[in-house]
């Protein structure tokens, strides 16, 4: 397709404590400038976070450096875990899950992958382990709107205490995460995405009884990891918060 000139890149970068606009115009990447005269320009522009990661997310799916897959998992404390421990050594990128069900739960996931064929055996694995799994990597759907959207009002909860949880991220740190929360409590949401920083972030919600209080809060501060109680968050109540 004929764009009829350069292409001039607007990037936005957060450095240290201050803010830092960065426009590159009339150039190719940040260290070889491109001299042309003026005529039409199209522009990528690379926001603060959303849109930045909106073409690291698709560059990452169209070369096949990660899939996208919807699986069903028993409805169980521990499921995650054992979920996650059945990938193996794999890097989860994304993990995304709301309770809806006392039998079974319904995830959005995302990993990385060497390439289609990579793809294709992940999910045959998970299909044969008896997970049943769809590949989701080719949705537009999946990849502009739904990933964004699992969640919402969930029916018979019981007693939901919210989180936000920061911890090292590395690969296997998912994995160590939940290893380290246990089975104690059931985890009625939970989402995760890897965003390439240091630190891996996370929303979950457990069911707590009343009895159990003083146990989860201390379980908290046990944990060794930064983390937020978030009971009263507007957007939680309105949002995400039980029916």
């Amino acid at each position: 397709m004929d764009v009829g000139g350069p292409v001039e890149i607007s990037v936005r970068r957060n450095v240290f404590a201050g803010k830092h606009h960065l426009t590159t115009v009339h150039r190719i990447d940040a260290d070889r400038a491109v001299v042309a005269p003026p005529r039409k320009v199209w522009r990528l522009h690379a926001g603060p976070c959303q849109d930045a990661g909106f073409v690291a997310e698709r560059a990452e799916v169209g070369e096949f450096r990660e899939a996208l897959f919807g699986v069903r998992i028993p409805e169980r404390p521990g499921a995650f875990r054992q979920f996650c421990a059945a990938l193996g050594p794999r890097v989860i990128t994304e993990f995304n899950y709301r309770l809806n069900s006392r039998s079974r739960a319904e995830i959005f996931v995302g990993m990385s992958t060497r390439s289609r064929e990579d793809a294709r055996e992940v999910l045959s694995k998970l299909n044969a382990m008896g997970y049943e799994t769809s590949d989701l990597t080719g949705s537009e759907m999946a990849k502009l709107h739904v990933r964004h959207m699992v969640g919402g009002h969930a029916q018979g909860v019981q007693r939901e205490r919210l989180c936000r949880f920061e911890f090292p991220e590395r690969p296997g740190a998912l994995l160590q995460f939940l290893d380290t929360l246990g089975g104690r409590w059931n985890i009625s949401l939970f989402h995760y995405r890897n965003h390439g920083s240091d630190a891996g972030r996370v929303l979950a919600a457990f069911e707590v009884p009343p009895s159990d209080d003083a146990a989860f809060e201390g379980f908290l501060a046990d944990l060794g990891y930064f983390y937020q109680v978030a009971d009263g968050d507007e957007a939680y109540r309105r949002f995400l918060g039980p029916a």
